[in-house]
């Protein structure tokens, strides 16, 4: 969905939005720091990473890369305000495991068997594949989540989806991102109730670099998806611990005319 504005929105740093957290650590090889938005660059981004005021969501090294990708962005740049409270829990649920996801794609898609040896133009196969189907990863809600929008929901499954479970207006959406942003992932998180249905899927395109062998392998299948169980778990416990010390904290520290506990 295209901004109503062509105007450029300024560099935001992640830290001032509530549905960001830093990455986790490295945890396996191809676990790398994540660039630039900017196709042209290949810088690593700050720490915290400054992003689009708009959307909140693509992150660039500086201005001039901001500008540099914005006539490609804005075609795309949707507000965060527009977006629905499903849609921002399930980005920052991807935010939150964007590497573990990316190994999930990897390994869906048999990327490394079928796609990594690919030069120059017999690349462009992969983006045959790429407009076909997408990950499709599928979240259940949390029972008293800890504090976090990426902790009120917690992996399901995942699983390649044909394109066409979107609607046609998505698809010509998301295609239009894979050709913009080659080479590239689409993502579709939906949240499951109880029932095990869901009433919408959010996409999200996530590019890279292609793959060299310096980059080593990545982790098998169910060893990514136990890892991202065990991440929501540690941010869980981080979350409720830094909340009992903000209790702690108030109660040592009461505010003016408040009697101390």
């Amino acid at each position: 969905m295209a901004s109503p504005s062509f105007s450029i929105p300024t560099l935001c740093s992640s830290s001032s939005w509530t549905g960001h957290q830093e990455s986790p650590p490295s945890v396996f090889a191809m676990d790398l720091p994540l660039t630039c938005g900017s196709p042209l660059c290949n810088r690593a981004l700050p720490s915290p990473p400054k992003r689009c005021k708009s959307c909140r969501y693509r992150a660039y090294c500086d201005t001039l890369c901001q500008r540099a990708d914005w006539p490609t962005h804005r075609l795309h740049c949707t507000p965060r305000s527009s977006l629905t409270d499903r849609d921002k829990t399930a980005f920052a649920y991807h935010m939150k495991h964007q590497h573990l996801l990316f190994t999930i794609a990897h390994r869906l898609f048999r990327f490394e068997e079928e796609f990594r040896p690919l030069r120059g133009s017999d690349r462009l196969s992969f983006l045959d594949v790429a407009r076909t189907q997408f990950v499709h990863i599928k979240l259940r809600e949390v029972a008293n989540p800890a504090p976090g929008r990426w902790n009120r929901v917690s992996f399901l499954s995942a699983k390649l989806e044909d394109i066409h479970t979107l609607s046609n207006q998505r698809i010509l959406d998301v295609t239009d991102r894979l050709e913009r942003r080659f080479p590239a992932f689409c993502f579709g998180l939906s949240i499951v109730n109880a029932e095990g249905f869901f009433s919408s899927i959010s996409t999200v395109t996530h590019p890279f670099k292609w793959p060299t062998p310096a980059y080593g392998q990545p982790l098998l299948l169910k060893k990514a998806i136990d890892l991202i169980r065990l991440m929501e778990r540690m941010w869980m416990l981080e979350a409720w611990e830094r909340l009992a010390q903000r209790m702690r904290d108030r109660e040592q520290n009461p505010g003016p005319g408040l009697p101390s506990q």
